[in-house]
């Protein structure tokens, strides 16, 4: 089950800020923005991934790192960790940006000791999370790496609903994500808190040949960076 969890890992890395949400702002108060990001932020998750027979439990701690970088048109990006305990031990940088509205947009990642960075032509980056947030918002992507590998995407912001993890009780936003990467196509729903600033509970069903895999995150605790 290694390499499917490596996969999953990857793709998460790639949708870890794909943020969405919504809800009708209106004049009285302005719409949901996602937080900024601020070095020493941190998400911590009790995950599970399965496959139908092996069931197995671990952790997962995202962070954003103080250590910046450029892209491939000299854009500057932030390193985001995703770290994934035992067994699964495995690393990933997320190379993401966030405009002054709230979006994110990624740059490329860094994952099992190989970089990967968004081709030129598409100017270095893909929007992954747009904000501020409207519930029935689509958007999609389709871009090429500087490897030659191809990711495409789409996303729907669903709904706003209350969603129950063990770090509490929060109205969220519920979006809709299918990604193709590497032949391997990913079915996902994220749990979206503007002021926490990411997702507070997480599913994801991912197809390698005739087996689904499926992985579960829901947040433990938060901690805001200085």
């Amino acid at each position: 089950m290694r390499k499917e969890v490596v996969v999953t890992v990857v793709l998460l890395a790639t949708l870890l800020a794909g943020c969405g949400g919504g809800g009708g702002g209106g004049m009285v108060a302005p719409l949901p923005q996602l937080r900024q990001m601020r070095a020493g932020d941190t998400w911590n998750y009790r995950v599970t991934l399965t496959d139908g027979m092996d069931r197995v439990v671990t952790t997962a701690r995202i962070r954003v790192d103080p250590a910046t970088g450029i892209d491939l048109v000299g854009n500057t990006y932030r390193l985001v960790e995703i770290t994934f305990g035992p067994p699964a031990n495995i690393d990933v940088i997320a190379y993401l940006s966030q405009d002054l509205g709230g979006s994110v947009w990624q740059h490329g990642d860094f994952t099992d000791g190989a970089e990967e960075l968004v081709a030129a032509p598409y100017g270095g980056k893909v929007l992954v999370t747009k904000s501020p947030f409207v519930v029935g918002d689509r958007y999609q992507y389709n871009i090429s790496y500087n490897t030659g590998a191809w990711e495409s995407g789409s996303t729907e912001v669903v709904v706003r609903e209350t969603v129950t993890v063990p770090a509490g009780t929060y109205e969220a936003y519920r979006v809709a994500r299918r990604t193709c990467a590497g032949g391997v196509t990913a079915l996902t729903t994220h749990w979206y808190v503007p002021e926490v600033g990411h997702i507070v509970r997480g599913v994801m069903e991912l197809s390698v040949g005739t087996t689904t895999y499926q992985c579960t995150l829901e947040m433990t605790s938060a901690t805001r960076g200085k």
